[in-house]
């Protein structure tokens, strides 16, 4: 999985050092960012990797959301907390979509990486819940 994120890029160049056939799949869950993540991800990835980029759309999910991941907010006006940012369940989404791509394109790994902020209330990205949902 590639956003263009910190946490992604250091991922693909870490893949690419280890020798790793990678495909980068761009999520696109109706984030109000999605053009400029994208066109981050393709300045960021390792160039050889651009052109493989696969995107999944799965916006429909979100499309009622008011979390400000979805919706805009003015950052000159809007007061936005934690709790603005919080998205039900939506790494352990990527990471389906992410198992499902592989998994039709014959691909036996997935990895992904977390920034340990939790700045979104991420709570299904710690290794317990990733672990349990993944190895059960």
């Amino acid at each position: 999985m590639a956003s263009g994120g910190l946490d992604s890029t250091v991922l693909a160049y870490w893949l690419r050092e280890k020798g790793k056939n990678v495909l980068p799949l761009f999520i696109n869950y109706g984030q109000h960012c999605t053009k400029t993540e994208r066109e981050t991800l393709e300045r960021l990835l390792p160039t050889e990797y651009v052109e493989s980029i696969r995107t999944v759309n799965i916006s429909d999910i979100y499309i009622n959301s008011k979390s400000r991941m979805i919706v805009e907010p003015n950052l000159w006006e809007d007061d936005v907390s934690a709790d603005d940012l919080y998205l039900p369940y939506r790494n352990l989404l990527f990471l389906s979509v992410a198992a499902a791509v592989a998994q039709s394109e014959g691909i036996t790994e997935v990895y992904s990486a977390f920034i340990n902020s939790n700045h979104a209330k991420e709570i299904d990205c710690g290794v317990s819940i990733v672990s349990w949902t993944l190895l059960s």
